[in-house]
């Protein structure tokens, strides 16, 4: 777990640093909820579904982080 906070950690400063996120971002809150999604997916991939299906769900987290899932009108 440290070494998975440590690693998404690195990459969300350096996001910033990069201005691919805001300078506000709450870093320790972002982290969090990274790393769960992380956890929750390995825990899917070893006890819930197999190899084919965690590609599918993969490919859409990066769809949706990627923000081209949203179709938002109005």
């Amino acid at each position: 777990m440290k070494a998975s906070r440590a690693f998404v950690t690195w990459a969300v400063n350096d996001a910033i640093e990069r201005g691919e996120l805001t300078t506000d971002t709450d870093v320790a809150t972002l982290v969090e909820m990274l790393v769960a999604v992380m956890w929750g997916m390995g825990f899917y991939a070893g006890y819930v579904g197999g190899h084919d299906e965690l590609s599918i769900i993969v490919d859409t987290l990066e769809k949706l982080l990627a923000n081209k899932l949203w179709t938002i009108t109005g």
